[in-house]
């Protein structure tokens, strides 16, 4: 007669734990598989479902992809279409956004890269409408908007430059203004151990065109290249410097900026310029009184904030 010797209860429960591991990792991956596989449709449908009160829809062919292993969103041939009409209002020919998994385990959001390229859009205003790739505001909400802009700007702090010999090339200071508000976000200051930061090398934009049919005159902004570079935000310290190449109407612009600011005080520096821009494209803002407009303009400007 033989004898079946029981497995020690650790070893029972060991197999039984891997088991139950081993089947939860299945069905995660079976997870992740179905998202990176169906990530396109199902962003389709979704985006449309907002989209649908608007009257405006993506196409058919808009690729919008996650890969979940590894956060990264990407996206191809991207159209916003009038639902009506099929009018292409917006698109984007690719981009990507790649994001490293292992930095969000330290609170800590990084990009590895971040790009977009073959971006359009069309914006149109008219004597009661200001329409923004088919999505439309009454003119009056817009001027709601700026009247409460101008109401939170009489609390900004005041400007007082320190170089008067040329506003267009000097420093700046802006001085701080004690009020109330600015008291009582001090006391909503998050606890240090809350505080997520956000990083990026590189943040690249080519190609980008913008549209804007302003009572009936066209004007014309294409950003040859935008790059936003060694990006390091969180709640204490904001650096990153901007580089910027463009045409506006024809003109050439160029424009690099940097920041670096910590415990609310900082410097800004810019350097701007824009050569040769035809007055001719905005004559008519001046009225019924002038009737033709000739000649060009540069505009450069170099400046120093310093911030507290």
């Amino acid at each position: 007669m033989t004898t079946t010797k029981a497995l020690p209860r650790s070893t029972g429960v060991y197999v039984i734990l891997r088991r139950v591991i081993l089947i939860i990792g299945l069905i995660l991956l079976s997870v992740w598989l179905a998202v990176w596989a169906f990530s396109p449709t199902l962003a389709r449908w979704q985006i449309n479902r907002v989209l649908s009160p608007y009257d405006v829809q993506l196409s058919d062919d808009s690729v919008i992809r996650l890969n979940p292993f590894i956060l990264k969103l990407t996206i191809q041939d991207v159209k916003l279409l009038a639902s009506q009409t099929g009018k292409d209002l917006a698109r984007i020919d690719s981009g990507f956004v790649d994001v490293d998994t292992s930095s969000l385990f330290s609170k800590e959001l990084k990009f590895e890269g971040f790009s977009m390229t073959g971006f359009s859009v069309l914006a149109s205003r008219s004597a009661s409408d200001i329409t923004m790739a088919g999505f439309s505001m009454s003119a009056q909400q817009a001027e709601t908007d700026e009247s409460a802009a101008g109401v939170r700007a009489a609390a900004m702090p005041e400007v007082s430059p320190t170089s008067s010999a040329d506003s267009l090339d000097g420093s700046i200071k802006i001085v701080p203004v004690d009020n109330s508000a600015a008291a009582e976000s001090e006391k909503l200051d998050l606890p240090k151990e809350s505080i997520w930061r956000v990083k990026a090398k590189k943040i690249e934009f080519d190609d980008i065109s913008i549209v804007i049919d302003n009572i009936g005159v066209r004007h014309q902004l294409t950003i040859e290249s935008l790059i936003v570079s060694a990006v390091a935000i969180d709640q204490h310290s904001q650096s990153f410097t901007v580089s910027l190449s463009a045409v506006v109407d024809g003109a050439p612009l160029s424009m690099v900026a940097s920041l670096g600011a910590k415990s609310r005080a900082g410097q800004l520096e810019i350097d701007f310029s824009m050569n040769n821009y035809p007055l001719s494209r905005v004559g008519y803002l001046l009225g019924e009184y002038v009737s033709d407009v000739s000649g060009s303009v540069d505009v450069n400007i170099r400046q120093h904030i310093d911030f507290d």
